[in-house]
């Protein structure tokens, strides 16, 4: 089950573009999402009522109406239909259901609940905003099929990298961190403080490039229903020349075992030659997230399927506590609905 009444990152602002149609399944629910010719963006159930075809083999006409591909009826943002090309009364059950949008920090969210929505609730991702502040800002767009929250545990336990991510992420001299967890209302946040490590590859390539020790230290920050912000810090030993950057992580259930996964990274440029450097850190976030995390997450997908009484009661690590008040929070609002 999905906690509905939320704010759920659907995509990329720059993923929708003016004239389409994108048809993204959210919570197990298809939807096609448009723009308006202001430019405002919009979600409708993706079917027409009249003989139940998919909306986003359609069309988005000049006056920003989404016209059915198969008989030509026209419906505004709101789901009515405001056509009948064919003539006589357009009746009462012609509407689609629409879905509250907005696009905040350079993203489209989507509330999917029947209580009424509140913008104040979406995360702050404020550090995904262009300005002029000389940051780099990266995004990109993952399909993993694995529920979202293997993906968040994953995220939240950031140990996994001195293993699976090994000379590129992490390294297992990392594993005896000094690590914290904290609970602010629905905000969970795990920091992790490693003085006097070796650096891996990555973070070597993004800091000094000198393959020195380092103090190294990682904050991850949660807030429902599956928005995190990764914040990795170095320093010299004893913590001169410190360097930071933060990475972005946006989960958004496809389904019960796939999810829409948005990342993006904020970074100061590191040198002159960042060009270089940047076409590497993408592409070994790239290999990361698709060839080590995706596969570990899928395969687990597929374990929990195969044997959903081990997935039910899991032999938990204190490495583990972050992901547990996490799905405490998200097993409160469930609760919390069914009263």
């Amino acid at each position: 089950m999905f906690v509905r009444d939320l704010w759920y990152p659907v995509m990329w602002s720059e993923e929708l573009k003016p004239g389409q149609l994108l048809a993204r399944r959210v919570l197990d629910e298809p939807l096609v999402f448009f723009r308006s010719p202001q430019g405002d963006a919009a979600a409708l159930f993706d079917m027409c009522p009249h003989r139940q075809v998919p909306l986003h083999l359609g069309r988005v006409l000049p006056g920003g109406q989404l016209q059915c591909g198969y008989h030509g009826l026209e419906f505004a943002a709101d789901g009515r239909c405001t056509r009948n090309p064919h003539g006589g009364p357009i009746a009462s059950g012609l509407k689609v259901r629409s879905y509250p949008v907005l696009e905040k920090h350079t993203l489209v969210w989507a509330w999917m609940g029947d209580a009424p929505p509140d913008a104040a609730s979406i995360p702050d991702f404020g550090l995904m905003d262009e300005r002029p502040d000389g940051l780099m800002r990266g995004r990109s767009y993952l399909h993993i099929a694995a529920n979202y929250l293997l993906v968040a545990d994953n995220l939240l336990d950031l140990s996994h990298a001195n293993y699976l991510h090994e000379g590129i992420l992490g390294l297992p001299e990392h594993s005896a961190a000094q690590v914290s967890v904290e609970q602010v209302g629905d905000t969970v946040t795990c920091q992790r403080f490693m003085p006097g490590v070796p650096i891996a590859r990555m973070h070597d390539l993004m800091y000094r490039q000198d393959g020195q020790p380092i103090d190294m230290w990682n904050r991850v920050r949660w807030d429902p229903p599956g928005c995190l912000i990764l914040t990795h810090g170095f320093a010299r030993p004893g913590g001169a020349d410190p360097f930071e950057f933060s990475a972005v992580h946006l989960l958004t259930p496809e389904s019960e075992a796939s999810t829409h996964y948005s990342y993006g990274i904020v970074r100061t440029p590191a040198t002159q030659d960042d060009d270089t450097v940047a076409a590497e850190v993408a592409a070994t976030r790239k290999f990361v997230f698709e060839q080590q995390d995706r596969l570990v997450l899928e395969a687990q997908q597929r374990m929990h399927q195969a044997y959903p009484q081990a997935a039910a009661a899991p032999v938990l690590l204190s490495i583990d506590a972050a992901s547990v008040r996490m799905r405490r929070i998200l097993q409160r609002k469930l609760e919390a609905i069914r009263v």
